[in-house]
């Protein structure tokens, strides 16, 4: 038995933020950063989704482009506490 635990959404996002925050403070540039995130993120989807929920979720985050927020801070959080 595994004493690992399932973490929640919000523990996954703050975990990754941490990671990631670290990866630029030790000098790797965010843009860089930000495009693998992006292209293991995409690949997670076209490997876990048919084509057609692929092709919707591709959609769905350019549709949603007008809605991310910038990073401020520590963390990027809306007036309804949606982490994004």
């Amino acid at each position: 038995m595994s004493d690992t635990k399932k973490l929640t959404v919000e523990e996954l996002y703050a975990h990754m933020h941490h990671q990631v925050g670290t990866l630029i403070m030790n000098g790797n540039e965010s843009l860089e950063v930000a495009a693998i995130l992006t292209s293991v993120a995409l690949s997670m989807y076209k490997t876990t989704l048919n084509e057609q929920d692929f092709n919707r979720m591709v959609d769905t985050i350019s549709d949603m482009r007008g809605q991310i927020l910038p990073v401020v801070a520590d963390v990027a959080v809306d007036d309804t506490n949606t982490i994004h």
